[in-house]
């Protein structure tokens, strides 16, 4: 039961103590007041679908393995499984193939004026005397880079030999990473020793040039190297469309597209294989091709002296192929169509 004493209602407010009124300095030194911490955020992973099964997902066959794997890798490590040949059959010393600097200085200007006349036909630039001049010109003047650069690389392949310093002692003056039209520039990366597969002796196949050759860097006797005019007829290459890359000049070991001989039987055109078929691929003869020159009397020449090789023939990868196919393998290493 609630008091009616006034006496009483006055003293009960007047116990009851009051809450502080804060100040500017009293706000301004106490903390502010404190939250809960927050604990790591969870990542939500979104829930995957159920799989849905189709009638063309082919199944997945459980490979069983064959033979005993612990017993074939026990073998190899201790040596004893594989082909080994004995020592009267191994050769350290390779077989040297020399390049026919003349034939391959005339295929390659050949190809460089065919494909600046269709880069300029693509341009729709109009051939007069004078747009022939410049494309000779520059063709000339790519040639020239490309034989440059094909010299250092066999350069580098053979710097090891004792055999071939002689040949290679001057260095031209031009950069390693010298870049030249990119169908060649593979086809100089992929020039090396190649080491023959499925022989029943070891073999290895090395090129080289002669010492004529060299003495004016692959280019010819009657020309001269220049930085500059290279640079320039790059220029103008290259505001036709031309594609230029460097060469891998550290790699010594290539692939077998320079071993193949060329060969015509009545009147048929053909890439002998002078090595068993697995040493060369589709893409060997792309590049081999890339150098092929028509010739309407006799045997097409070769841009490498294959007489030193055994004359054997493991068969033909290309047959009778149309005129213009080095236009063609150019476009299609290149990566566009003719």
């Amino acid at each position: 039961m609630a008091s009616s004493n006034p006496k009483e209602s006055e003293e009960t407010v007047k116990a009851t103590p009051k809450a502080p009124v804060p100040t500017k300095s009293s706000a301004a030194s106490s903390p502010p007041p404190k939250s809960a911490a927050i604990g790591r955020a969870r990542t939500e992973y979104p829930r995957e679908p159920d799989m849905i099964y189709t009638a063309f997902e082919k199944p997945k066959d459980d490979v069983t393995p064959i033979g005993n794997k612990t017993m074939e890798l026990s073998l190899k490590l201790e040596g004893k499984l594989g082909y080994f040949l004995p020592r009267t059959a191994t050769h350290p010393i390779p077989t040297y193939v020399t390049l026919n600097d003349q034939e391959y200085r005339t295929v390659i200007y050949s190809t460089l004026q065919q494909v600046l006349h269709r880069l300029l036909r693509l341009k729709g630039n109009i051939e007069d005397a004078d747009a022939n001049t410049r494309v000779e010109d520059t063709a000339l003047s790519l040639m020239k880079g490309i034989c440059v650069l094909t010299y250092m690389k066999l350069r580098a392949v053979n710097s090891l030999a004792t055999s071939q310093l002689n040949l290679f002692r001057r260095k031209p003056k031009a950069p390693i990473d010298l870049k030249v039209p990119v169908p060649y520039a593979l086809a100089i990366s992929q020039l090396g020793r190649v080491k023959v597969r499925s022989l029943e002796e070891e073999k290895t196949l090395s090129p080289t040039c002669s010492l004529e050759a060299t003495k004016n860097f692959l280019i010819g006797p009657n020309f001269s190297w220049s930085s500059t005019e290279y640079a320039q007829a790059r220029e103008y290459a290259e505001s036709l469309g031309m594609q230029f890359a460097s060469a891998d000049l550290g790699v010594k070991l290539g692939s077998a597209w320079w071993l193949l001989r060329r060969t015509n039987d009545d009147g048929t055109y053909g890439l002998d294989c002078i090595l068993p078929e697995d040493n060369y691929t589709e893409a060997a003869v792309v590049l081999n091709s890339l150098f092929y020159r028509a010739a309407h009397d006799g045997v097409p020449a070769s841009f490498f002296t294959l007489d030193g090789i055994d004359n054997h023939s493991y068969g033909f990868m290309l047959r009778d192929p149309h005129d213009g196919i080095n236009l063609s393998s150019y476009f299609a290493i290149e990566g566009r169509s003719t």
